[in-house]
């Protein structure tokens, strides 16, 4: 009887830890189709695009490989790229492709690395000089990746400010969780004025308010709003013999 009771609560522990199970866990399976391509035995590492650093590695095994880790460290979905190692200590890592589905003449070099899991099926192997270029399908597109690969970008004319801020807002009501337009406004926001900065801003869903990107923004409209015009007319000036002087803009006398 105690046996049985004992078998009950793990089987509990169980299911509490699997229901528990992380939201942003990031799963990427690889299918070379093959145990015999140039890959097998090799490692492959998952490097963040912005950090530059690898945040996981595994090894190609029977034509197979996977990462599953989290997110990133604010819980994001986050830009990657694959990278396998060559053997040649001369360019130790070459970066994976990835065939787009949307624009069929475009080869992809990253992902986003974003909750759930995809699944990487290889395309081909191309012969290069000292190495060969590996390109994948993915099977089915994550919102985030899908998004990115659509190559959208925001209008900045100013000859056409109503109708390219109407074509911005509806962008984003679009794709209001894509982490892909939060950074690409963010790194383009010099070109909006404060007001259509703040209203784009609030277009995207709340939860991206948390956002490196988001909280960028948020410094740049801050600090626009606070500077000012005006130059400051007091500025105190230590001469070479140690006086200070101040109103240095006033007219010399």
């Amino acid at each position: 009887m105690k046996t049985q009771t004992l078998s009950i609560s793990c089987l509990l522990v169980f299911i509490f830890f699997w229901n528990c199970k992380p939201d942003n866990e990031v799963s990427i399976t690889g299918d070379l189709k093959s145990a015999s391509t140039i890959l097998e035995g090799r490692k492959v590492f998952l490097k963040d695009w912005y950090t530059r650093a690898f945040v996981d590695s595994c090894r190609v095994t029977n034509g197979k490989f996977h990462f599953n880790k989290m997110g990133n460290a604010w819980g994001f979905a986050f830009r990657a790229s694959i990278y396998y190692e060559t053997g040649d200590p001369e360019w130790p890592h070459r970066v994976i492709g990835y065939r787009n589905p949307i624009h069929r003449n475009y080869l992809e070099s990253t992902i986003y690395a974003e909750p759930g899991t995809m699944e990487l099926v290889l395309d081909t192997i191309i012969p290069r000089n000292k190495t060969e270029e590996v390109v994948f399908t993915i099977k089915e597109l994550g919102e985030q990746t899908g998004v990115a690969f659509r190559h959208l970008q925001f209008k900045t004319d100013s000859s056409k400010s109503e109708a390219n801020a109407a074509y911005n807002k509806s962008l984003i009501s679009r794709y209001p969780f894509s982490v892909e337009l939060l950074e690409t406004l963010n790194l383009n926001k010099s070109a909006f004025d404060t007001t259509n900065l703040k209203e784009l801003m609030s277009a995207f869903t709340p939860s991206l308010r948390k956002h490196l990107a988001y909280e960028k923004m948020e410094a740049y409209v801050s600090l626009d709003n606070s500077t000012g015009t005006d130059f400051p007319r007091d500025v105190p000036v230590k001469l070479p013999d140690g006086s200070i002087v101040r109103g240095i803009t006033d007219e010399t006398k």
